[in-house]
């Protein structure tokens, strides 16, 4: 007890942790970090003589990152799901449903995307569209896609 109370001591020996905190996103740092960490896919399976085409969104960052990665989906209203990855070394935020997906293009729309990856994101919305327009059940629309992601993240 002598010792903790000793003021020396305590300013020597007891470091306080200070906890991190995030203040509210703004729309065009959303941007920003998107354009920088963040993925546009489209997942391609084939089967029989169609291809399932799933769009999605992610952002991949080291485990020490969880709570901005959590803020990023608290900031999209918790749309998406954080994944720990199995080497437990990062975490992913990762948008897959349709109507999950809109809502990222209604962000977009609203606070555009600069940069490089404004190029992958307008191939992506292109194909966004065509499956939300259910076109990418047509033989027509299959080929569209097939063609957009020929040159889709080159």
């Amino acid at each position: 007890k002598t010792l903790v109370n000793n003021n020396k001591f305590k300013d020597k020996y007891i470091k306080p942790i200070i906890v991190p905190t995030i203040e509210p996103l703004h729309p065009y740092w959303v941007n920003g970090f998107i354009a920088g960490d963040g993925s546009f896919y489209i997942s391609t399976i084939k089967k029989n003589e169609y291809y399932l085409f799933t769009p999605f969104l992610s952002i991949t960052l080291l485990i020490r990152d969880k709570l901005l990665i959590e803020k990023i989906q608290e900031f999209f209203s918790g749309i998406g799901s954080v994944y720990i990855e199995k080497n437990k070394l990062t975490v992913q935020w990762k948008v897959f449903k349709l109507d999950q997906i809109l809502t990222i293009v209604n962000h977009f729309e609203k606070y555009p995307l600069l940069g490089f990856k404004l190029y992958n994101y307008n191939i992506w919305l292109k194909i966004v569209n065509i499956i939300n327009k259910k076109n990418h059940l047509s033989a027509e629309g299959q080929t569209n896609i097939l063609e957009l992601l020929k040159i889709f993240n080159k």
